[in-house]
């Protein structure tokens, strides 16, 4: 009996290991402010809700990049492509999310798609983010068709124009006034995040993660290991 309960132990620990690895992509924009280069995040530097290092950096109003790095630094089979009329940036960064969310990607017919993603079930974070002259305005974000739009943008910038509160965002059913991203889940296939300024609503992408949603029958199965590892034991 204390055997069977340690081994079924181990099974639930295990398995709640395998959720809170779940693996990760994160891209990060940098910006141009004014002629000068913002801040960019570094490989080494752990930013996000999903706190992860190995970010990609993106660079330019427009490009694209292949086998994006995952969380571990491995090279993954998702390509990114990106366009927008401009970028824009913060002049400097206190904390590795500040550095992760100094440039972004400017609105104006702004438009990421990522294909070849990875995992079959992923939910996406995509940060927004806005200089001092800009904030207070909403924020719009359109994620693969449907819109997710802010009470109001960072409202309470650092000084260095590159505000970051984990605990605040949008997602499919609620509306927070001044979030720092919108968190789209259960998503599956390729990713495409569009939009551009409606009025007041800005549209700034300062950076994205897709984070993998482990699939429930990764944990039956280990379940299933377990129990026949106990049926060996007994017979």
């Amino acid at each position: 009996m204390i055997q069977t309960r340690m081994l079924l132990g181990a099974i639930a620990a295990a398995g709640l290991a395998c959720g809170a690895s779940a693996a990760s992509i994160g891209v990060s924009f940098a910006g141009d402010n004014g002629g000068g280069t913002s801040v960019q995040i570094t490989s080494a530097q752990t930013a996000g809700v999903v706190a992860q290092s190995n970010w990609n950096a993106g660079t330019g109003a427009a490009g694209a990049a292949s086998d994006l790095n995952d969380d571990s630094g491995a090279g993954t089979t998702a390509d990114v492509s990106w366009t927008s009329a401009n970028t824009w940036g913060g002049t400097g960064a206190t904390t590795d999310d500040e550095a992760m969310m100094n440039g972004w990607l400017d609105d104006g017919a702004l438009s990421i798609t990522v294909t070849e993603i990875p995992y079959a079930v992923y939910d996406v974070y995509v940060y927004g983010s806005a200089d001092a002259g800009n904030e207070g305005g909403a924020l719009n974000t359109i994620v693969n068709g449907t819109t997710f739009t802010s009470g109001g943008t960072f409202t309470t910038l650092s000084g260095n124009g590159s505000f970051f509160d984990g605990s605040n965002y949008v997602d499919g059913g609620t509306a927070a006034a001044d979030p720092s991203y919108h968190l789209v889940s259960g998503l599956s296939g390729d990713l495409v995040i569009t939009g551009q300024r409606d009025g007041g609503n800005r549209f700034g992408v300062a950076g994205f993660q897709i984070v993998e949603v482990p699939e429930p029958g990764s944990l039956a199965l280990l379940g299933l290991g377990g129990l026949a590892v106990l049926r060996r034991r007994r017979g």
